[in-house]
């Protein structure tokens, strides 16, 4: 089983996969491959510099780039898998033509997932509120070689809530993870 999660930045994508890892699945994600692109341009791994090169990169090389170059990187690895940091509809699309794989999203109240950002002060986390914001409605594009957040939300099979507990949110993977293999 390959699952694909979408979500709002600070949602709880990342934790779907660091949970599931801890059950023997394969984390993949396709932030990572932007991050590699950035260290190889010597940029600064911030939120516009990522939103930038991925964009970039669509433009120039294709608009599933990294979907791609994640499922080349699959090749040859058995069980379960991940994966994280879906961008974009065809990201999205290509991901889907695999067997076994299912569209998840994950997402919660944006003052919660602010509220996240500034506990863990990532590299790409010290921004205001308003910031944040505006950030996030750059990921909410129609442009095709952009980011396609709210369109890729409405794609997913499901959906699970992370505005709760953490005890919650383990619950509902467990419970989705059953009915995909049902």
């Amino acid at each position: 089983m390959i699952l694909g999660v979408v979500g709002s930045h600070a949602s709880g994508k990342d934790t779907v996969a660091e949970y599931l890892a801890k059950k023997g699945w394969n984390h993949y994600s396709l932030s990572d491959e932007i991050r590699l692109e950035l260290d190889a341009r010597g940029l600064e791994k911030d939120r516009d510099s990522h939103r930038i090169v991925a964009n970039d990169m669509r433009a120039t090389i294709g608009h599933d780039v990294f979907a791609q170059k994640v499922i080349a990187r699959m090749e040859g690895v058995e069980g379960n898998s991940t994966i994280v940091s879906i961008r974009n509809v065809d990201e999205a699309k290509t991901l889907q033509e695999l067997d076994d794989f299912y569209l998840i999203a994950v997402d919660a109240p944006i003052e919660i997932r602010y509220a996240r950002t500034q506990e863990r002060m990532g590299e790409r986390d010290h921004v205001s509120f308003e910031e944040f914001k505006k950030q996030e409605q750059l990921e909410m594009t129609t442009d095709p070689n952009g980011m396609h957040l709210h369109t890729l939300l409405k794609m997913a099979e499901y959906t699970i809530d992370n505005g709760g507990t953490e005890d919650e949110f383990y619950t509902q993977i467990d419970i989705l993870v059953d009915k995909f293999r049902s």
